[in-house]
């Protein structure tokens, strides 16, 4: 579902996005992530990717483990860190 456009970036200096952690972590899809950035590249807002689950669900922080196309941290202020 689209749910950023050009127009977000005024409001939206960057956006964050990740999977839950914690020990009643809720399911988070991958190709929801991959959803968001796409839409915020699109629109051309920074996004950066906190943490995804694996297949079996664990917590992945560690952005090279991260499939290449959201190996993204962008912020604002400080763009490709």
């Amino acid at each position: 579902q689209q749910i950023f456009s050009k127009a977000w970036n005024r409001f939206f200096p960057s956006v964050i996005v990740g999977a839950e952690s914690g020990p009643h972590r809720r399911p988070c899809n991958i190709e929801w992530i991959r959803s968001i950035v796409q839409q915020c590249k699109e629109a051309g807002v920074p996004s950066f990717v906190k943490q995804i689950h694996d297949e079996k669900g664990r917590v992945v922080k560690d952005i090279n483990l991260f499939p290449e196309d959201i190996r993204v941290r962008e912020l604002a202020w400080k763009p490709n860190i």
